[in-house]
């Protein structure tokens, strides 16, 4: 159990906090280490001296896509400063389930569920009881009949296949063999749900002896939808606007519809600059598989991109350099120089055009609650270089095409600054042994400017001259800081 976790739930423990740990117990210990969700029901009185306890432990408040939302459901990710791992809470006020992406139904046995709990550990639990009766309404509402056929087909080509998916499979045989027949009788019988009693203790009998069919999980399926038509929290009409919605989007050639959380007010754009060898791109690709496993986290590199039009620039240069080299007179090798000049400043401007349609991108993205990683990043502080990083490069040329220059510059001068730049710093010797495939002098002199940069408001050095696990630790605590 990570710190954060067992600190967190002593805290709501001690101050007598009304929850339980609902559903999926089979891989608690997994979500108590930040490998998958938490779903914890909250009760209503509480819900004050909850959100106290996630302001004391840091934990932030994350936003679902518009079309996943639902009543009394809330999203929080928390940070464990040891391990520098997040963990999920899919917190419930409200008990609200039903098929996939629609979750039409709610429930409203929470307070018997949070009466009943049990504790495993420290950690309170739904009876298990309880839970497998869960267990088996989620399932079947959330089984649709073409998945039910397509399973029933692969059972006939292998016999010995389960009814269900594996993980539905593993989850129910774990509560059967925790589930007293007895016990479960009794709270079908308080719960005083309309379901039939007789229909569901013959499940849990050929559940427990594995004979389960598919006429069986149809009929049980169809039976609860019907029994359980009371609950639903939605009309008929937005229930079936919602689920055309849903099935329109998964059409082939259609947008996909968006999965991940986001940031509830703004997003961040957060860029990493260092010399080559800082490890820059590395650094970009980790944090990103860090912050993506449940945020919604987009990368942009800075560099110079691999396009068509850099490539053919590059070319023709190469074919023009080649030319002026061999073919005689002056004016022709003028006049070969002239064109070499102009086609050079095309690719720049293209460059610093394309830098700030990347810039505009990132901030539509963190405007939309995204994180944005930008490996990279065009900086004023970098302009007095003779070849700025990632910035302006035809300064030197503003004798023979100050038109060019001006839009260079005017171009670069519409790029703002990220919400935090990490100066990757480090020692030249250090970082030559990592890239020593580049122009010495300037090697020199990209490690000089990084180094200059000193903190500020927007700028925070981090010394790369550690190991690579240190360095990485370092910037998730300080971006989760920043989130």
């Amino acid at each position: 159990m990570m710190d954060i976790c067992r600190e967190f739930f002593t805290y709501l423990n001690t101050n007598q906090v009304r929850y339980c740990h609902w559903k999926s117990t089979i891989r608690l210990s997994e979500g108590l280490n930040g490998k998958t969700d938490l779903d914890l029901l909250i009760h209503q009185n509480d819900k004050q001296s909850f959100d106290e306890a996630l302001g004391k432990f840091d934990f932030k408040r994350i936003l679902s896509p518009k079309w996943k939302r639902y009543p009394g459901v809330e999203d929080y990710i928390g940070f464990d400063r040891s391990t520098t791992a997040l963990i999920h809470l899919h917190v419930h006020y409200n008990l609200v389930l039903g098929e996939k992406h629609l979750k039409g139904h709610h429930l409203r046995i929470e307070e018997y569920i949070l009466k009943t709990r049990v504790f495993v550990d420290t950690m309170p639990v739904v009876q298990p009881e309880v839970e497998l009766l869960l267990a088996i309404i989620r399932v079947h509402m959330k089984s649709e009949v073409y998945e039910i056929a397509l399973n029933q087909l692969k059972k006939y080509l292998r016999p010995a296949r389960p009814p269900y998916t594996t993980g539905i499979w593993e989850e129910l045989v774990f509560l059967v063999k925790k589930t007293s027949p007895e016990i479960f009788r009794n709270v079908l019988r308080e719960l005083n749900l309309p379901v039939s009693e007789q229909l569901f203790m013959d499940y849990l009998e050929k559940l427990s002896q594995s004979t389960i069919s598919s006429h069986d999980i149809l009929y049980l399926r169809q039976h609860i939808f019907e029994r359980l038509r009371p609950f639903k929290r939605i009309s008929p009409v937005h229930y079936s606007a919602i689920k055309a919605f849903i099935k329109l989007r998964t059409l082939p050639l259609m947008p996909a519809l968006k999965n991940k959380k986001v940031l509830p007010e703004t997003g961040r754009i957060i860029a990493l600059v260092g010399a080559d060898g800082s490890g820059k791109s590395t650094l970009v690709r980790d944090l990103q598989s860090w912050l993506s496993w449940k945020l919604s986290v987009r990368t942009v590199y800075f560099g110079i991109p691999e396009s068509m039009v850099t490539s053919c620039v590059q070319t023709v240069n190469r074919v023009l350099g080649i030319a002026e080299k061999y073919l005689p007179g002056k004016q022709v090798k003028k006049n070969l120089r002239y064109i070499m000049r102009y086609t050079d400043a095309g690719q720049w401007i293209f460059i610093a055009r394309g830098r700030l349609a990347l810039f505009k991108k990132s901030r539509k993205l963190a405007s939309s609650g995204s994180i944005v990683i930008t490996d990279r990043y065009p900086l004023a502080l970098f302009k007095s270089m003779d070849h700025p990083m990632d910035g302006p490069r035809l300064q030197s040329q503003a004798i023979y095409m100050p038109f060019a220059v001006n839009l260079e510059k005017s171009t670069y001068d519409q790029i703002g600054l990220p919400d935090r730049i990490f100066a990757l710093q480090a020692d030249f010797p250090a970082l030559r042994k990592r890239k020593d495939n580049l122009d010495e002098q300037q090697h020199i002199k990209k490690v000089e400017a990084v180094n200059a940069l000193k903190p500020s408001e927007c700028i925070m050095p981090i010394n790369v001259n550690r190991p690579y696990e240190d360095v990485l630790k370092d910037l998730k605590r300080e971006i989760w800081r920043l989130l």
